[in-house]
Protein backbone atom coordinates (compact mmCIF):
# COMPACT_ATOMS: atom_id res chain seq x y z
CA UNK A 1 0.00 0.00 0.00
CA UNK A 2 1.15 3.78 -0.91
CA UNK A 3 1.31 6.68 1.61
CA UNK A 4 -1.99 7.42 0.64
CA UNK A 5 -3.57 4.49 0.71
CA UNK A 6 -2.41 4.08 4.49
CA UNK A 7 -3.61 7.58 5.05
CA UNK A 8 -7.31 6.63 3.87
CA UNK A 9 -7.30 3.67 5.60
CA UNK A 10 -6.48 5.40 8.89
CA UNK A 11 -8.60 8.14 8.24
CA UNK A 12 -11.95 5.40 7.89
CA UNK A 13 -10.18 3.52 11.12
CA UNK A 14 -10.93 6.83 13.20
CA UNK A 15 -14.40 7.48 11.48
CA UNK A 16 -15.44 4.43 12.80
CA UNK A 17 -14.02 4.89 16.28
CA UNK A 18 -15.75 8.39 16.63
CA UNK A 19 -19.10 6.86 15.61
CA UNK A 20 -18.95 4.12 17.91
CA UNK A 21 -17.76 6.50 20.96
CA UNK A 22 -20.18 8.71 20.18
CA UNK A 23 -23.03 5.83 20.67
CA UNK A 24 -21.72 4.80 23.90
CA UNK A 25 -21.61 8.34 24.81
CA UNK A 26 -25.23 8.91 24.45
CA UNK A 27 -25.82 4.97 26.11
CA UNK A 28 -23.86 6.19 29.01
CA UNK A 29 -25.97 9.64 29.53
CA UNK A 30 -29.34 7.27 29.32
CA UNK A 31 -28.14 5.15 32.22
CA UNK A 32 -26.93 8.12 34.36
CA UNK A 33 -30.23 9.52 33.61
CA UNK A 34 -31.92 6.80 34.45
CA UNK A 35 -29.57 5.81 37.83
CA UNK A 36 -30.40 9.72 38.76
CA UNK A 37 -34.25 9.23 38.63
CA UNK A 38 -33.86 6.19 40.60
CA UNK A 39 -32.05 8.21 43.60
CA UNK A 40 -34.64 11.03 43.18
CA UNK A 41 -37.36 7.90 43.94
CA UNK A 42 -35.51 6.45 46.58
CA UNK A 43 -34.93 9.70 48.04
CA UNK A 44 -38.80 10.54 48.31
CA UNK A 45 -39.48 7.53 49.37
CA UNK A 46 -37.23 7.62 52.23
CA UNK A 47 -38.51 10.46 53.16
CA UNK A 48 -42.27 9.42 53.00
CA UNK A 49 -40.62 6.68 55.24
CA UNK A 50 -39.04 9.01 57.57
CA UNK A 51 -42.33 11.11 57.72
CA UNK A 52 -44.15 7.83 59.04
CA UNK A 53 -41.96 7.11 61.79
CA UNK A 54 -42.80 10.86 62.88
CA UNK A 55 -46.13 9.94 63.12
CA UNK A 56 -45.67 6.90 65.31
CA UNK A 57 -47.61 8.31 68.40
CA UNK A 58 -45.21 8.15 71.77
CA UNK A 59 -46.24 5.06 73.72
CA UNK A 60 -48.28 5.51 77.07
CA UNK A 61 -48.25 3.99 80.08
CA UNK A 62 -45.52 2.13 79.41
CA UNK A 63 -42.14 2.17 78.52
CA UNK A 64 -40.59 3.98 75.43
CA UNK A 65 -38.75 2.59 72.75
CA UNK A 66 -35.50 1.34 72.85
CA UNK A 67 -32.64 1.77 70.05
CA UNK A 68 -32.26 -2.14 69.54
CA UNK A 69 -36.79 -1.74 68.95
CA UNK A 70 -36.45 1.20 66.78
CA UNK A 71 -33.29 -0.78 64.47
CA UNK A 72 -35.13 -4.15 64.56
CA UNK A 73 -38.32 -1.88 63.27
CA UNK A 74 -36.32 0.11 60.65
CA UNK A 75 -34.43 -3.36 59.71
CA UNK A 76 -38.00 -5.28 59.22
CA UNK A 77 -39.31 -1.79 56.89
CA UNK A 78 -36.52 -2.16 55.03
CA UNK A 79 -36.47 -5.87 54.57
CA UNK A 80 -40.30 -5.50 53.22
CA UNK A 81 -39.22 -2.99 50.88
CA UNK A 82 -35.72 -3.06 49.92
CA UNK A 83 -34.16 -0.36 47.81
CA UNK A 84 -33.12 -1.45 44.06
CA UNK A 85 -29.39 -1.30 43.56
CA UNK A 86 -28.87 0.62 39.98
CA UNK A 87 -26.97 -1.74 37.12
CA UNK A 88 -23.85 0.05 36.38
CA UNK A 89 -22.88 1.92 33.18
CA UNK A 90 -21.11 0.60 30.37
CA UNK A 91 -17.73 1.43 30.07
CA UNK A 92 -17.08 5.05 28.44
CA UNK A 93 -14.03 3.72 26.41
CA UNK A 94 -14.68 1.21 23.61
CA UNK A 95 -13.58 -2.25 23.58
CA UNK A 96 -11.02 -3.64 21.30
CA UNK A 97 -13.82 -6.07 20.25
CA UNK A 98 -16.44 -3.24 20.10
CA UNK A 99 -13.29 -1.22 17.87
CA UNK A 100 -12.80 -4.36 15.88
CA UNK A 101 -16.69 -4.92 15.14
CA UNK A 102 -17.77 -1.15 14.63
CA UNK A 103 -14.84 -1.43 11.77
CA UNK A 104 -15.81 -4.75 10.41
CA UNK A 105 -18.98 -3.11 9.76
CA UNK A 106 -17.92 0.04 8.42
CA UNK A 107 -14.92 -1.79 6.04
CA UNK A 108 -17.76 -4.65 5.14
CA UNK A 109 -20.31 -0.92 3.75
CA UNK A 110 -17.65 0.94 2.21
CA UNK A 111 -14.64 -1.76 0.79
CA UNK A 112 -11.53 0.28 -0.18
CA UNK A 113 -10.99 -0.10 -3.86
CA UNK A 114 -7.69 -1.87 -4.84
CA UNK A 115 -5.42 1.07 -6.62
CA UNK A 116 -4.17 0.43 -10.41
CA UNK A 117 -0.57 -0.64 -10.66
CA UNK A 118 1.58 1.88 -10.24
CA UNK A 119 5.11 2.64 -12.18
CA UNK A 120 7.56 -0.19 -12.10
CA UNK A 121 9.16 -0.95 -8.77
CA UNK A 122 13.29 -0.97 -8.80
CA UNK A 123 12.93 -4.73 -8.83
CA UNK A 124 10.70 -5.04 -11.87
CA UNK A 125 13.48 -2.84 -13.46
CA UNK A 126 15.86 -5.32 -12.33
CA UNK A 127 14.00 -8.28 -13.82
CA UNK A 128 12.95 -6.64 -16.67
CA UNK A 129 16.63 -5.45 -17.41
CA UNK A 130 17.70 -9.02 -16.71
CA UNK A 131 15.26 -10.60 -19.39
CA UNK A 132 16.54 -7.96 -21.85
CA UNK A 133 20.48 -8.86 -21.04
CA UNK A 134 19.68 -12.75 -21.31
CA UNK A 135 17.69 -12.42 -24.81
CA UNK A 136 20.53 -9.85 -25.95
CA UNK A 137 23.47 -11.09 -24.68
CA UNK A 138 27.21 -9.12 -24.09
CA UNK A 139 29.69 -11.49 -26.65
CA UNK A 140 33.04 -11.61 -25.84
CA UNK A 141 35.52 -11.26 -28.71
CA UNK A 142 36.92 -14.00 -30.20
CA UNK A 143 40.61 -14.59 -29.25
CA UNK A 144 41.98 -13.15 -32.81
CA UNK A 145 44.49 -15.13 -34.65
CA UNK A 146 48.11 -14.75 -33.79
CA UNK A 147 49.59 -11.55 -35.01
CA UNK A 148 51.88 -12.10 -38.23
CA UNK A 149 55.01 -9.55 -38.47
CA UNK A 150 54.81 -6.74 -41.57
CA UNK A 151 57.78 -7.14 -44.00
CA UNK A 152 59.43 -3.48 -42.37
CA UNK A 153 58.85 -5.29 -38.30
CA UNK A 154 60.84 -8.18 -40.33
CA UNK A 155 63.05 -6.19 -41.77
CA UNK A 156 64.34 -4.05 -38.57
CA UNK A 157 64.35 -7.20 -36.46
CA UNK A 158 66.75 -8.89 -38.83
CA UNK A 159 68.70 -5.15 -39.21
CA UNK A 160 68.68 -5.63 -34.75
CA UNK A 161 69.86 -9.05 -35.08
CA UNK A 162 72.62 -8.75 -37.44
CA UNK A 163 73.85 -5.28 -35.59
CA UNK A 164 73.92 -7.22 -32.55
CA UNK A 165 75.41 -10.54 -34.35
CA UNK A 166 77.08 -9.35 -37.26
CA UNK A 167 78.33 -12.10 -39.83
CA UNK A 168 81.57 -12.78 -40.43
CA UNK A 169 82.68 -11.23 -43.70
CA UNK A 170 83.24 -13.69 -46.58
CA UNK A 171 85.18 -14.24 -49.27
CA UNK A 172 86.69 -10.98 -51.51
CA UNK A 173 84.18 -9.80 -53.85
CA UNK A 174 80.97 -10.71 -51.68
CA UNK A 175 79.57 -7.13 -50.40
CA UNK A 176 75.75 -8.63 -49.13
CA UNK A 177 73.98 -11.68 -47.84
CA UNK A 178 70.57 -13.21 -48.81
CA UNK A 179 68.11 -13.95 -45.84
CA UNK A 180 65.24 -16.09 -46.27
CA UNK A 181 62.37 -16.82 -43.77
CA UNK A 182 60.65 -19.48 -43.88
CA UNK A 183 56.67 -19.47 -43.67
CA UNK A 184 57.10 -21.98 -40.63
CA UNK A 185 59.25 -24.73 -39.39
CA UNK A 186 58.49 -29.10 -38.93
CA UNK A 187 59.48 -29.73 -35.22
CA UNK A 188 60.28 -33.05 -36.29
CA UNK A 189 62.88 -32.13 -38.00
CA UNK A 190 66.84 -30.47 -37.76
CA UNK A 191 67.36 -27.02 -39.46
CA UNK A 192 70.78 -25.57 -40.33
CA UNK A 193 72.13 -22.42 -37.83
CA UNK A 194 71.39 -19.27 -39.12
CA UNK A 195 68.35 -20.34 -40.27
CA UNK A 196 64.95 -18.24 -40.17
CA UNK A 197 61.44 -18.97 -39.51
CA UNK A 198 58.31 -17.60 -38.54
CA UNK A 199 56.94 -19.01 -35.38
CA UNK A 200 54.59 -18.37 -32.53
CA UNK A 201 53.48 -14.89 -33.89
CA UNK A 202 57.15 -13.62 -34.68
CA UNK A 203 60.34 -14.74 -35.90
CA UNK A 204 63.03 -17.29 -34.67
CA UNK A 205 66.66 -17.87 -35.82
CA UNK A 206 68.60 -20.86 -35.44
CA UNK A 207 71.68 -20.48 -32.88
CA UNK A 208 72.96 -23.32 -33.83
CA UNK A 209 72.55 -26.63 -35.65
CA UNK A 210 68.38 -27.48 -34.18
CA UNK A 211 67.42 -30.28 -32.77
CA UNK A 212 63.51 -31.69 -33.61
CA UNK A 213 61.26 -30.91 -30.40
CA UNK A 214 60.08 -28.02 -29.18
CA UNK A 215 61.67 -24.66 -30.70
CA UNK A 216 63.18 -22.31 -27.87
CA UNK A 217 64.53 -26.09 -26.16
CA UNK A 218 66.48 -27.29 -29.51
CA UNK A 219 68.64 -24.45 -30.48
CA UNK A 220 66.17 -21.39 -31.51
CA UNK A 221 66.28 -17.98 -30.21
CA UNK A 222 63.21 -15.85 -30.54
CA UNK A 223 64.54 -12.25 -33.04
CA UNK A 224 61.10 -10.33 -32.64
CA UNK A 225 58.35 -10.99 -30.46
CA UNK A 226 55.03 -11.52 -31.39
CA UNK A 227 51.64 -12.27 -29.92
CA UNK A 228 51.42 -16.57 -29.94
CA UNK A 229 47.57 -16.45 -28.88
CA UNK A 230 45.20 -15.00 -26.82
CA UNK A 231 42.48 -16.89 -24.40
CA UNK A 232 39.40 -15.51 -22.45
CA UNK A 233 38.64 -17.20 -19.03
CA UNK A 234 35.27 -16.62 -17.68
CA UNK A 235 36.02 -15.31 -13.33
CA UNK A 236 32.30 -15.79 -12.82
CA UNK A 237 29.58 -12.79 -12.54
CA UNK A 238 30.40 -10.09 -15.24
CA UNK A 239 33.85 -10.58 -15.06
CA UNK A 240 36.77 -12.40 -17.39
CA UNK A 241 40.70 -12.51 -17.99
CA UNK A 242 41.95 -12.03 -20.85
CA UNK A 243 45.80 -13.85 -21.27
CA UNK A 244 48.16 -13.02 -23.71
CA UNK A 245 51.28 -15.44 -24.69
CA UNK A 246 53.92 -14.39 -26.59
CA UNK A 247 56.03 -15.70 -28.66
CA UNK A 248 59.30 -16.31 -26.18
CA UNK A 249 56.88 -17.84 -23.56
CA UNK A 250 55.74 -14.45 -21.66
CA UNK A 251 52.45 -13.59 -20.76
CA UNK A 252 50.21 -10.88 -19.81
CA UNK A 253 47.12 -11.26 -18.49
CA UNK A 254 44.17 -8.59 -17.94
CA UNK A 255 41.20 -8.59 -15.59
CA UNK A 256 38.07 -7.25 -17.47
CA UNK A 257 34.44 -6.87 -16.48
CA UNK A 258 31.06 -6.37 -18.69
CA UNK A 259 28.86 -3.26 -17.18
CA UNK A 260 26.42 -4.27 -14.45
CA UNK A 261 22.62 -2.84 -14.36
CA UNK A 262 24.08 -1.04 -10.90
CA UNK A 263 26.74 0.70 -13.30
CA UNK A 264 24.91 1.51 -15.94
CA UNK A 265 21.55 2.71 -14.34
CA UNK A 266 22.29 6.28 -14.16
CA UNK A 267 18.92 7.70 -12.06
CA UNK A 268 16.08 9.82 -13.98
CA UNK A 269 16.34 10.98 -16.74
CA UNK A 270 17.44 14.77 -16.97
CA UNK A 271 18.05 17.49 -20.01
CA UNK A 272 20.81 18.80 -17.14
CA UNK A 273 23.18 15.85 -17.80
CA UNK A 274 23.74 16.50 -20.99
CA UNK A 275 25.14 13.36 -22.81
CA UNK A 276 24.24 9.98 -22.40
CA UNK A 277 26.67 6.90 -23.51
CA UNK A 278 25.62 3.88 -25.34
CA UNK A 279 24.55 1.26 -22.58
CA UNK A 280 23.18 4.17 -20.27
CA UNK A 281 19.82 3.19 -18.63
CA UNK A 282 17.10 5.63 -17.12
CA UNK A 283 13.57 5.77 -15.98
CA UNK A 284 11.73 8.49 -17.55
CA UNK A 285 7.96 9.07 -17.07
CA UNK A 286 7.61 6.04 -15.29
CA UNK A 287 9.17 3.62 -17.97
CA UNK A 288 12.62 2.28 -18.35
CA UNK A 289 15.04 3.43 -21.31
CA UNK A 290 18.23 1.84 -22.93
CA UNK A 291 20.61 4.64 -24.75
CA UNK A 292 21.41 2.79 -28.13
CA UNK A 293 24.33 5.26 -29.18
CA UNK A 294 25.80 8.53 -27.58
CA UNK A 295 22.56 11.02 -27.19
CA UNK A 296 21.19 13.73 -25.52
CA UNK A 297 17.49 13.38 -26.76
CA UNK A 298 14.35 12.48 -24.47
CA UNK A 299 13.94 9.47 -24.17
CA UNK A 300 11.16 8.29 -26.92
CA UNK A 301 12.04 11.88 -28.94
CA UNK A 302 13.99 9.64 -31.24
CA UNK A 303 15.89 6.58 -32.46
CA UNK A 304 18.73 7.20 -29.25
CA UNK A 305 16.69 5.40 -26.54
CA UNK A 306 15.05 1.74 -26.64
CA UNK A 307 12.27 1.41 -24.51
CA UNK A 308 12.97 -1.54 -21.77
CA UNK A 309 10.24 -1.55 -19.41
CA UNK A 310 7.06 0.33 -20.23
CA UNK A 311 5.33 2.37 -17.63
CA UNK A 312 2.24 1.19 -15.74
CA UNK A 313 -1.44 2.84 -15.62
CA UNK A 314 -1.48 5.24 -13.02
CA UNK A 315 -3.48 5.04 -9.82
CA UNK A 316 -6.51 6.97 -8.72
CA UNK A 317 -5.92 10.16 -7.01
CA UNK A 318 -6.86 10.51 -3.10
CA UNK A 319 -6.71 13.68 -1.63
CA UNK A 320 -5.50 13.89 1.94
CA UNK A 321 -6.09 17.08 3.84
CA UNK A 322 -4.72 17.29 7.85
CA UNK A 323 -7.24 19.13 10.29
CA UNK A 324 -6.73 20.39 13.60
CA UNK A 325 -5.89 17.67 15.40
CA UNK A 326 -2.27 16.37 15.34
CA UNK A 327 -2.27 12.80 13.66
CA UNK A 328 -5.72 13.06 12.14
CA UNK A 329 -6.53 13.20 8.66
CA UNK A 330 -9.95 12.92 6.72
CA UNK A 331 -10.53 12.73 3.12
CA UNK A 332 -11.15 15.70 1.11
CA UNK A 333 -14.74 16.75 0.87
CA UNK A 334 -15.93 15.58 3.85
CA UNK A 335 -16.79 17.26 7.25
Amino acid sequence: MTPSDIDAFVNIVKQAIDQRADAIRSAADAEIAKLANTIAAQQSEIASMAAKLAAIPTPKDGADATPDMVAKAVADHMRAHPVPVPDAPAPLAPTLEQISESVKGYMAEHPIVAPEPLAPEFADIAKAVGEFIAANPIKVPDAPAALEPTPEQLAQAVQKHLLANPLPKGDPGLDAVEIDILPSINTERRYAKGTYARWGGGVIRASRDTDPGEPLASGWDVVMEGVKAIEVHALGGAEFAVKSMLTGGASHVAKMAAPTFAEAYKGVWKESAGEYQRGDMVTHKGSVWLAKEATTERPGAGDGWKLVVKSGRDGKDLNVVKIDRPDTYKLDGQK
